[in-house]
């Protein structure tokens, strides 16, 4: 009997510890969060992220050129171009993307909204405004609104 319970608790610590592991290696892999961009019924999807195989310049896999035009448009402007997808190399450092903003319907709210459950664990993430320097903790919150009056550039920040 005590060679079959030992037989069964090491089959379970086996299973145990290589789910762990598989776990944290597909974490170690990559991350990858959407953003919702919205006014007045109009909405743009953009993703960021990061992935082991990925560069910070312009990757063909990953990276996705915004499709410009209508009512809204909103895009990240610094990895490798305008994207509206953008996946950055999965490197324990500073990473940023610069999002641009930008509607016709003056006066009227802009919406961003994401999950913060797709937000890489143990990192810092924020969501700064470049012009007034206000920063939110992504991981509180999933809602940044602001007053449609021109242009709008806003930065993500992630930091481990």
């Amino acid at each position: 009997m005590k060679m079959i319970t030992a037989k069964v608790v090491t089959l379970i610590l086996t299973l145990f510890l290589t789910t762990c592991t598989a776990s944290r290696v597909l974490a170690a892999e990559g991350w990858e969060a959407n953003l919702a961009i919205s006014v007045a019924g109009a909405e743009n999807k953009l993703s960021f992220g990061q992935q082991a195989d990925a560069t910070d310049a312009l990757d063909g896999q990953y990276d996705v050129p915004p499709m410009i035009g209508g009512t809204l448009t909103s895009y990240f402007a610094d990895g490798g171009g305008l994207l509206w997808r953008d996946i950055r190399a999965f490197t324990p450092v500073i990473k940023s993307w610069k999002l641009h903003i930008e509607s016709t319907q003056y006066d009227k709210y802009i919406y961003v909204t994401w999950e913060p459950n797709k937000l890489p664990g143990g990192a810092h993430v924020h969501l700064k405004d470049t012009i007034s320097g206000v920063s939110m903790n992504m991981a509180e919150r999933n809602l940044f609104a602001f007053k449609n009056t021109g242009p709008k550039d806003l930065e993500i920040i992630v930091q481990y």
